[in-house]
């Protein structure tokens, strides 16, 4: 966690995640399920250059992201990277579903439909 610290003032956007998190539960507005969204990519920048660090050790950090499933079809499941369409890993069952698709190239981690 000091290394994503250097990147970015976790405290500060804990408290901005959570105004952004209310306004969805409170107002239905739907930024944080935005990708592309400051809340998001100020962490995903500040993790991509944590792991330039971290790499070093062996370790990564991800950034766990969804959409508002309850508005898709429930057979609509994670496939492809949001930002680039390349399609995720799978890492297969002996990870959690919550957890187990990755974009390895944007630091990203999806649930798996079974989630």
């Amino acid at each position: 966690m000091e290394v994503l610290r250097k990147y970015i003032d976790v405290d500060t956007w804990f408290l901005d995640f959570s105004e952004t998190y209310r306004a969805w539960m409170d107002e239905d507005d739907t930024e944080i399920y935005n990708i592309n969204a400051p809340i998001n990519t100020s962490m995903m920048a500040a993790i991509a250059q944590a792991n330039t660090e971290l790499a070093a050790e062996g370790l990564m950090l991800f950034y766990w992201f969804n959409k508002d499933v309850t508005e898709l079809d429930e057979e609509w499941e994670w496939k492809t990277d949001p930002i680039d369409n390349n399609p995720l890993t799978d890492l297969g069952p002996e990870y959690y579903d919550k957890s187990r698709l990755v974009c390895e190239k944007h630091f990203l981690v999806f649930p798996h439909n079974d989630a």
